[in-house]
């Protein structure tokens, strides 16, 4: 693991003028923030069925798709990114039968 500390010391160190290092770090565990992430059905990497509607309202299209990522939010709420076999990207709810703007992963049976 890389000491931070003794990175800056040997980064300012080696400088003759007074240096400002701004570090960043990407952090993905949201509940290190203090938000609290909602439930939801589905792992990375499971194998789904998209129920989508049409763009122009005349019925629904369906795809298989793998589950790319889940417990993102964007400014209408949390999300699942689905991956289609079509090539696509679909935002869909946290839960099967949970519609997301026209799409929704659904059970088989």
């Amino acid at each position: 693991m890389l000491d931070l500390q003794k990175l800056i010391a040997s980064l300012q160190a080696a400088s003759n003028a007074n240096v400002t290092i701004n570090v960043t770090f990407n952090d993905t565990d949201a509940t290190t923030r203090g938000v609290e992430l909602p439930d939801t059905d589905f792992a990375v990497g499971d194998e789904v069925v998209i129920c989508h509607q049409k763009k122009d309202g005349s019925g629904t299209k369906h795809t298989s798709g793998e589950v790319i990522e889940i417990l993102q939010k964007d400014d209408i709420g949390w999300y699942t990114r689905v991956l289609g076999d079509n090539g696509k990207h679909y935002r869909i709810g946290l839960h099967y039968d949970e519609e997301r703007l026209g799409s929704k992963a659904i059970v088989m049976e």
